[in-house]
């Protein structure tokens, strides 16, 4: 498309970005274009936290357990590739 799907508003509490859906032809499309928008939102390395505790390497895709006594940001080190991961909020 010639126009922008996403907006977004870094200044708020939370950060806001603005989809506009509508434009889409196939419902599919809204999922590429949230994991597009994910992967641009975080700095290489960085991931969020599952709702589970858990979180993806962004390195090498493996889902691991995060430490329960810890709250983002935190870093840790990814016990399949041994990168180290940073958690964000």
């Amino acid at each position: 498309p010639t126009f922008a799907l996403a907006q977004h508003y870094p200044q708020g509490q939370p950060p806001l970005v603005h989809l506009d859906l509508y434009r889409l032809e196939l419902a599919a499309a809204a999922d590429d274009l949230f994991l597009q928008e994910e992967e641009e939102a975080l700095a290489e390395g960085e991931v969020r936290a599952s709702v589970d505790g858990s979180a993806i390497c962004p390195f090498c895709m493996t889902r691991s357990k995060l430490p329960e006594d810890r709250a983002p940001p935190f870093r840790f080190r990814c016990p399949s590739c041994s990168d180290v991961v940073r958690v964000v909020e």
